[in-house]
């Protein structure tokens, strides 16, 4: 009989301030709660000041054990907390969902997950002492850790290549789709576009408002885009959490060219979101920089077509599926939205692609990956006690 391994999953990054991250955790905690081999327990903020959307999933769940930190992410007590934390619950594992912690030595190996360099890639975005933290807290991360887990192949480079990351030390294990993520039914769009008030054909997008989503960016090959059309102009629906601290994109939307054009939904619940991207003629992702792409990978899982950047890890993530720009050329971005906006033949075939490319995105697979480095990590950390015997 194979023995259980006891992990601590760090949950305290479920919460809307980390959307991506945060969605990595959740469904990575969900996958590997039904892992036989696996007792899971995962960590939230004392309070539980955790996104109310995500926790109580979590929290129902017969076997995930919720246990709390007193310390935030971002918090330096949380260097000596979790380490406490781990011993108290008699861990075999930690795993890090995030590269600020824990950069000491704990007394259980500890695996990381890392998602991108963005900070370093995009340099103008970021006061220079936050790239200069960013770097320094992954070389403390990779110092510290056992073992690495990286989202993308295109990832794993930029970090071996700009963070210090060591090569070798980080594995690529792609995330999973939700199975929800599938074609929504004809009543389902109908009443989603209803809710949100979609009375024309519309593009969608998916995403925060930060910089290296690009939206600005969209918005400005959008208004040339409409400029190219002579009628059944689509609308650009953008879905997703706001930054308070770059207002450009609602700026530029509220423009008379654009006003009546562009539909800001702000946060949506997940389970209305396969019915927005399957009722949508596409979806397109302008990234400047991505570690991954989840909106990209759910999108196709719905039977969307797909225009994307060539940046980052995407064209790994869409394949063949995908017609794909230059984020930074303006005109190429508004002419693949024309294109995909007229061409049905292209999004038929488009959707057929990004279906049968995102059922490789499975959440079963993703932890069944992982659970192989954990063991890995614990008979390699055994093995000088082994030889000590």
């Amino acid at each position: 009989m194979v023995k259980k391994i006891r992990v601590i999953l760090d949950g305290r990054v479920i919460t809307d301030h980390f959307p991506g991250i945060g969605n990595y955790a959740r469904n990575l905690a969900l996958a590997l709660a039904e892992e036989e081999d696996l007792e899971l327990l995962v960590v939230q903020s004392a309070g539980g000041r955790g996104d109310a959307g995500h926790l109580p999933s979590l929290s129902s769940h017969p076997r995930i054990r919720m246990i709390s930190c007193p310390a935030g992410p971002v918090s330096l007590a949380q260097h000596y907390c979790l380490d406490r934390l781990a011993g108290k619950y008699g861990a075999d594992l930690w795993h890090s969902t995030w590269y600020m912690a824990p950069w000491l030595k704990m007394s259980c190996p500890t695996v990381f997950t890392f998602y991108d360099t963005i900070p370093l890639l995009l340099p103008q975005y970021w006061p220079a002492v936050h790239r200069i933290l960013f770097r320094l807290a992954h070389r403390l991360a990779f110092r510290s850790m056992s073992g690495g887990i990286v989202l993308s192949q295109s990832a794993k480079k930029d970090l071996e290549r700009l963070a210090g990351a060591r090569g070798g030390s980080l594995v690529p294990i792609p995330p999973g789709v939700p199975s929800h993520y599938a074609p929504a039914a004809p009543e389902a769009v109908r009443q989603v576009r209803n809710r949100y008030r979609l009375d024309r054909d519309y593009m969608f997008f998916v995403g925060i408002n930060k910089p290296s989503k690009n939206l600005t960016g969209l918005l400005a090959a959008y208004r040339q885009h409409r400029r190219s059309m002579s009628e059944a102009q689509p609308l650009l629906v953008v879905a997703g959490p706001w930054d308070s601290r770059y207002p450009e994109a609602r700026a530029m939307a509220m423009a008379d060219d654009l006003r009546d054009s562009v539909r800001f939904l702000g946060f949506v619940p997940a389970e209305e979101m396969p019915a927005l991207y399957t009722g949508s003629l596409f979806y397109v992702c302008p990234s400047l920089q991505e570690g991954f792409g989840f909106p990209l990978a759910e999108a196709m899982a719905c039977g969307t077509a797909v225009a994307c950047s060539r940046a980052g890890s995407l064209p790994e993530v869409a394949g063949e599926a995908a017609c794909y720009f230059d984020p930074e050329n303006a005109a190429e971005l508004a002419d693949v939205l024309t294109k995909a906006a007229t061409d049905a033949v292209w999004r038929k075939a488009s959707s057929a692609l990004g279906r049968e490319r995102a059922a490789r995105f499975s959440w079963k697979n993703t932890a069944r990956r992982t659970l192989e480095i954990y063991r890995e990590v614990l008979d390699r950390e055994s093995a000088p006690a082994r030889r000590r015997r």
